[in-house]
């Protein structure tokens, strides 16, 4: 049996050579890797409602935002006192310290809230091989 026929053979199963095979079981599969938590991009706002900044990354140091001005900024760890995603509601809050480590551009904000979206919005989880 030659590549092309084995292929053919395959062509309705579940794996075709480690591709995404074309049954709705297994749509997921090779994008199941690229669906993560990712917090990039939510609008992180104070209590009056006013965008501050933009999540981007948790880091060792701290957490790192985007200003307005798309200049990346870090909130050191010792300012936050409360890092919390609910993963039921997609609810993102930063409650603030009051603390020497503060960055001033804070101003006033005592906690920044956000709401945190999937890119893709699943009703069940993605195919496993």
């Amino acid at each position: 049996m030659n590549l092309a026929t084995y292929a053919q053979r395959l062509e309705g199963s579940t794996v075709f050579f480690g591709l995404l095979a074309k049954t709705p079981e297994t749509r997921w599969y090779g994008r199941a890797m690229a669906l993560r938590i990712d917090l990039n991009g939510v609008a992180l706002r104070t209590a009056s409602g006013r965008v501050l900044c933009l999540f981007r990354f948790r880091t060792t140091e701290g957490i790192l935002v985007q200003l307005p001005e798309s200049v990346d900024a870090l909130i050191p760890w010792a300012a936050v006192e409360e890092a919390a995603l609910d993963l039921r509601s997609g609810n993102v809050r930063l409650r603030l310290s009051r603390n020497a480590s503060r960055p001033a551009w804070l101003g006033e904000a005592d906690a920044l809230t956000g709401k945190w979206t999937d890119r893709e919005i699943l009703t069940v989880a993605p195919a496993r091989i």
